[in-house]
């Protein structure tokens, strides 16, 4: 059988054919991404806006958000072909005149999009985020989705009272991640597990109980340790009949917060008039940044670097690949123990990069 990756690397070979063209891996139809995406020579964006920066790209995240997209889960708002990745590590190469000059050369976290997954990207300096010299940049890569996801879910849904909790895809990063933020307010934390990964659930010890879902009797086992008054709250990535699983364990006046779909499947549309009383909240991020000042954002940022920092939100990364090897990373995602980087640079680990940077006049 032919890896993937050779065609790649015979695809892109030294440049010189293509003139100024740089590699980026595109998602071309919806399906799975191991399938779909492969790696092309494209036209170097031009800066166009104000305030428009151009990033080398050192290194990107493989997220389940990523995967979901390119499977055609958000067919609504998702047009092919695209360039997916929604978190990125990138020095600032060349900047418009509205852009801070004193962007150039520096290491920045980008928001606002996707299309990571490149050599080079375009995007507004409103949306670039200066990386601390304290994280590495594979510690960089991860300050974004998974840490300001269970951040903002935590304050909004973990307030005084809320006793008990379950948390959903319990072997996953942001699983981890609401776990310690809610056991920090002195929350038990249940965690159901399907164990169709294969993943371990990290810090076990850390956990209130964990619960395969394979269990015939799961709800009601989830019942009995929640205790006579029920679950307060539950956080589902999964979708689908894991989460109206969810909304039947919790307590009348109870809250589902819902901000995933792994299993690529909605919520059944029966599910609240089965659990009256429980409340379904959507979750989605991008939605929320966009709407958040500059300064917020920065102040999130701010407490995922010292979550990070502390180990209370940190992201085990199991390995990474060169971006003409992403079809390759691709197919290990599905059963990789921690999270995959894609990278560009040789040195995407370094903490400062080097090269050459200009700023148009």
């Amino acid at each position: 059988m032919t890896d993937p990756s050779e065609h790649v690397d015979a695809q892109l070979g030294s440049g010189a054919e293509e003139g100024a063209k740089v590699p980026a891996a595109l998602a071309h139809r919806s399906g799975p991404a191991s399938s779909v995406v492969d790696v092309a020579r494209v036209e170097p964006e031009p800066l166009t806006g104000d305030d428009a920066v151009r990033l080398r790209m050192q290194a990107s995240t493989v997220n389940p958000s990523d995967l979901v997209t390119i499977s055609g889960a958000h067919a609504s708002r998702t047009r092919y072909p695209f360039v997916p990745g929604f978190e990125g590590i990138g020095e600032v190469v060349e900047t418009d005149p509205g852009a801070p000059s004193r962007l150039l050369g520096r290491r920045v976290l980008t928001l606002g999009s996707a299309e990571n997954w490149q050599e080079y990207k375009v995007t507004s300096a409103r949306w670039c985020f200066e990386v601390p010299e304290t994280l590495t940049t594979e510690e960089a890569c991860f300050v974004y989705t998974n840490p300001l996801s269970a951040l903002l879910m935590v304050d909004e849904h973990a307030r005084p009272g809320i006793r008990v909790a379950v948390v959903n895809g319990a072997t996953s990063a942001i699983g981890g991640h609401l776990r310690a933020l809610l056991s920090a307010r002195g929350i038990d934390v249940i965690g159901p597990t399907s164990g169709v990964t294969g993943r371990r659930v990290r810090n076990l010890s850390e956990w209130s109980a964990v619960v395969p879902t394979t269990d015939a009797g799961r709800p009601g086992e989830v019942r009995r340790l929640s205790g006579r008054s029920g679950v307060d709250v539950a956080f589902d990535c999964v979708g689908g009949e894991h989460a109206a699983a969810l909304l039947g364990v919790l307590r009348p006046g109870g809250s589902l917060v819902h901000y995933g779909l792994l299993s690529g499947r909605p919520i059944p549309a029966d599910t609240t008039r089965k659990s009256p009383g429980r409340h379904i909240h959507l979750f989605r991020l991008p939605d929320l940044v966009h709407s958040f000042s500059r300064d917020r954002i920065g102040a999130l940022l701010g407490r995922s670097h010292q979550g990070i920092s502390t180990g209370s939100l940190h992201t085990t990364v199991s390995g990474s690949s060169p971006l003409r090897q992403i079809r390759r990373l691709l197919g290990e995602a599905e059963t990789a123990e921690g999270k995959l980087l894609s990278s560009v640079s040789r040195s995407w680990a370094s903490s400062r990069p080097t090269g050459p940077v200009t700023q148009k006049d």
